[in-house]
């Protein structure tokens, strides 16, 4: 028998004698497992549930749930993912897998993808297709370190945008670019080559006890760090610009929730957490603003995205803003919002990319302002912008790769050599690189030559 948070409900259950082994309630569904069925209840209908029979004496060791299937984990059948119809969608599986050790901080589960920590290498993850059943990927993803937990966000609508959270033995706490790259997609047949992942992880936080994705649809993150309790507003600012990752989250003391509490559920603007006690407490006290504010961007309405930051008049809503327009490409509303942050270097950039007459230029600048020049290089290769490939990389100084594409494309060399020339005129240094070295030998500078056809390019 239990109380609701507000005292306004009470829940009560009883037996037959038949011993409840595993129980799971969220996302508008409550899952029952005995030692021989599963009950799958609704919370609009909790007088006739769905039954799924557990077969040869199978017992359920992990209950996980999303918002369109869940996943049960029994000892003798291994992972077998449902809708809440209790209709049978998948049953994931890979060699060497014991389904008996996988806990409830080692498999999660998101409305296209299964997570799941592979026992026998603490450091690696598989990724399936709920659909399917496949593996998403050719090899596991290898983090550095052993994982102590993981968890996929629930906002994502497709594999190659989906993130994970990974929190490991050092406590340091990890996020994907992307589970998939967003150049690969996912194979159409079984015998068809899988994509390997080209994410890459970044800390978001060091001396994490526990953290969690908000269910409520919201790519927000709550977490305990260094005795704090914080709330990571907009988490993929790490991989847009991290510039103003630290005004995006809000932060408080932690001490009410003791060491060793951990998250039981993150939804919308609350937050509840065990302690180390066993007891149940709530943080709700936070803004609400940053879920609508996510809201207005998914559905692509910046204009009320912009008013609803006046209204709320809160930095941490306009940084939250700003990188989420140069996610979404909107250079309207990121001039507005890093004005408001004063990022005034920011602003003119926004400005100098607005001009651009280019939309491949305009595409590779956006990148390069994400701090992706690898991206912004194959953006302009592919619309056979050699010149400014080149340039791009003369202008962040990585002289050895301007000289690969050039020598690769057979083009701009000379002109290459000549910027080389006299960049160490200007800093008054001789030449050391050896590919340097090697083709000023064989290549004519001619200047004048080159100056025109620098003139040509910028004309262009």
């Amino acid at each position: 028998m239990a109380w609701t948070p507000d005292g306004t409900q009470i829940a009560c259950g009883g037996g037959n004698g038949d011993r409840l082994t595993k129980a799971s309630l969220g996302f508008g569904h409550l899952i029952v497992a005995t030692s021989t069925q599963c009950y799958v209840y609704s919370d609009k209908n909790w007088n006739t549930p769905c039954i799924i029979d557990i077969s040869n004496n199978g017992r359920v060791v992990c209950i996980k749930q999303c918002s369109d299937y869940f996943c049960l984990v029994d000892n003798f059948t291994g992972i077998q993912i449902y809708s809440y119809e209790a209709r049978l969608i998948s049953s994931p599986k890979y060699p060497g897998l014991r389904p008996e050790l996988i806990t409830d901080a080692s498999i999660s589960l998101s409305n296209d993808t299964l997570a799941l920590k592979d026992r026998t290498d603490e450091c690696a993850l598989y990724f399936f297709d709920v659909q399917s059943g496949r593996q998403l990927l050719e090899a596991p993803f290898k983090h550095t370190t052993e994982i102590l937990s993981i968890s996929l966000n629930q906002s994502a609508t497709t594999t190659s945008t989906r993130q994970i959270l990974i929190l490991d033995k050092n406590h340091d706490l990890y996020l994907t670019s992307s589970i998939l790259s967003r150049t690969t997609t996912r194979p159409s047949h079984p015998s068809d080559k899988k994509p390997t992942s080209t994410s890459t992880s970044k800390k978001l936080a060091s001396m994490v006890e526990t953290a969690a994705w908000n269910d409520d649809g919201s790519d927000m993150i709550c977490g305990m760090a260094d005795a704090r309790f914080v709330i990571w507003c907009y988490p993929n600012v790490l991989f847009v610009d991290e510039d103003v990752f630290p005004l995006t989250k809000f932060e408080r003391d932690g001490g009410v929730f003791g060491k060793g509490a951990s998250i039981v559920q993150f939804f919308g603007t609350r937050c509840t957490l065990r302690k180390a006690d066993g007891t149940i407490v709530n943080a709700s006290n936070f803004s609400p603003f940053p879920g609508l504010l996510q809201e207005c961007v998914r559905k692509k309405q910046w204009e009320e995205a912009i008013r609803l930051c006046r209204f709320a008049k809160m930095k941490e809503l306009w940084a939250c803003l700003a990188a989420m327009a140069i996610h979404g490409q909107d250079l309207n509303t990121a001039e507005v919002a890093y004005a408001s942050i004063d990022e005034i270097q920011k602003v003119q950039y926004i400005c100098y990319i607005r001009d651009i007459p280019s939309a491949e230029r305009r595409a590779a600048e956006m990148a390069l302002l994400r701090k992706q020049p690898k991206e912004a290089e194959g953006i302009l290769l592919s619309a056979n912008l050699v010149y400014r490939a080149i340039r791009m990389w003369v202008g962040l100084f990585e002289w050895d790769r301007a000289l690969e594409i050039a020598v690769k494309y057979k083009t701009h060399v000379d002109t290459v050599l000549y910027l080389r020339e006299k960049y160490l005129t200007q800093t008054g240094r001789k030449e050391y690189l050896k590919k340097y070295v090697q083709y000023s030998q064989g290549v004519k500078v001619d200047v004048d030559a080159i100056k025109a056809k620098i003139l040509m390019e910028e004309s262009t």
